[in-house]
């Protein structure tokens, strides 16, 4: 059994008490990203899944009803997890992902948040069907 690699790294999943975690799960930390929860307008590509690059744009209420044209928030955006919808008796029945961002980003999309902009991502690569 080979040990703890040395320095900082991560394990993009939940590691329980006694399992065994294969080398090719474990990545280095990056320390200029972070990760975010983020709630999609839209719905998400059913090809979607953790470790997608993505783009992140979005799209200002201008009137009720209608929306200005979208804004690239990041080009470099990474899906860290696909969550679950909240219960029916949440207000909100958006689909919601947890991405990994570069840190210099996150003031942005919380600016976008805060304000009710709708937030779409747009994957930059889908597996091709075999």
């Amino acid at each position: 059994a080979e040990t703890i690699p040395k320095g900082e790294f991560v394990v993009p999943q939940a590691v329980q008490s006694g399992e065994l975690v294969p080398r090719s799960l474990i990545g280095i930390a990056d320390p200029s990203r972070t990760s975010i929860v983020v709630e999609i307008a839209g719905g998400l590509p059913t090809e979607l899944a953790a470790g997608a690059a993505v783009e992140l744009w979005s799209s200002q209420e201008s009137s009720p009803g209608t929306y200005g044209a979208p804004v690239l928030i990041s080009a470099s955006a990474v899906v860290a997890k696909i969550l679950p919808r909240e219960g029916a008796l949440s207000r909100s029945q958006a689909d919601r992902v947890e991405l990994l961002l570069p840190k210099s980003e996150i003031p942005t999309l919380l600016a976008v948040i805060s304000n009710d902009a709708r937030v779409a991502l747009v994957p930059l690569y889908l597996e091709a069907d075999r």
